[in-house]
């Protein structure tokens, strides 16, 4: 099939409230039990308010839906659309409470936020221009271009996240925008034309100066804050001497196995279900070293 007869193809659209649960989004936020008890609530289409914007998408060709999406204009209205089955429902910001809920819960959280950031800001075909709409089959929109339709699936921004490391030390950088006294792995997006290590080397020598050697794949963990997939690599150092070049890090610091076992149990103290693929590479390189 041609690229312009595929352009072309419309796939199925419903506006219809499928009985099945889901989680509930809102501008990038998840609809929760109440303030004091965010657990995710999963609410079927038919259990919402009939005067608002409901947008059920579709994972897997049609076969479930992935999450509802609420299109009100403000808290309020969103609220309202669900207070007859979760009275002390709230929208709440779940980054630092994923660590919360188990790996089914989390992955379908992730999801929801992915999917809620994106449909916000891509309204508009930037193909034609023309108002988009969700399809039934897929998660994806497609234009309301009547004589050519345009589909379009969410973007997804590869990122690297690396602990470095000289053997006996791990390198660590604190960003200004981070709590008092937390520090993580380096990390930066990769950018047209690169490969991953590539990207990785860059981003290191870039925030600290450091030049590093040997890469080896940890992981990767989907981060919609905004819309990152994130890949976790070790990175063995070639050079040791830090130098900030740039804004991104206000500090950067090697740490030693005692000192980043005693940062590492402050954070989580401080923070106990921000659970995220940087923490799970220092946790295994600790254990690592606690094998040696």
């Amino acid at each position: 099939m041609s690229d312009a007869a595929r352009d072309s193809e419309r796939p199925p659209v419903s506006d219809q409230r499928p009985a099945q649960p889901a989680f509930v989004a809102w501008k990038g936020r998840v609809l929760v039990r109440s303030a004091v008890e965010p657990v995710p609530v999963a609410v079927g289409g038919a259990a919402f308010s009939a005067n608002v914007p409901v947008v059920p998408v579709f994972a897997h060709a049609g076969t479930r839906v992935a999450v509802y999406l609420l299109e009100a204009d403000d808290e309020a209205e969103a609220l309202a659309a669900v207070r007859a089955v979760a009275p002390d429902a709230v929208f709440s910001e779940v980054m630092l409470d994923l660590g919360r809920n188990a790996p089914d819960v989390r992955g379908e959280l992730v999801r929801a936020i992915a999917v809620e950031r994106w449909s916000n800001r891509y309204r508009f075909c930037p193909a034609c221009g023309t108002s988009l709409i969700w399809t039934s089959d897929a998660i994806a929109k497609i234009c309301t271009n009547p004589v050519k339709v345009h589909r379009h699936f969410p973007r997804l921004d590869p990122a690297i996240i690396v602990l470095v490391t000289d053997g006996e030390r791990a390198l660590l950088g604190r960003s200004p925008r981070f709590p008092p006294g937390f520090y993580s792995t380096l990390a930066g997006f990769v950018e047209p034309g690169e490969s991953v290590e590539a990207a990785l080397r860059r981003e290191v020598y870039e925030e600290a100066g450091i030049r590093v050697g040997a890469t080896r794949y940890f992981g990767s963990e989907p981060w919609p804050f905004p819309r990152s997939l994130m890949l976790g690599y070790f990175a063995q150092a070639e050079s040791f001497t830090i130098t900030l070049r740039d804004a991104e890090l206000e500090d950067a610091c090697w740490f030693d196995v005692a000192e980043l076992s005693e940062l590492q149990a402050r954070m989580k103290a401080a923070r106990p279900f921000f659970d995220t693929i940087a923490r799970r590479l220092i946790d295994s390189w600790l254990a690592q070293r606690a094998g040696c």
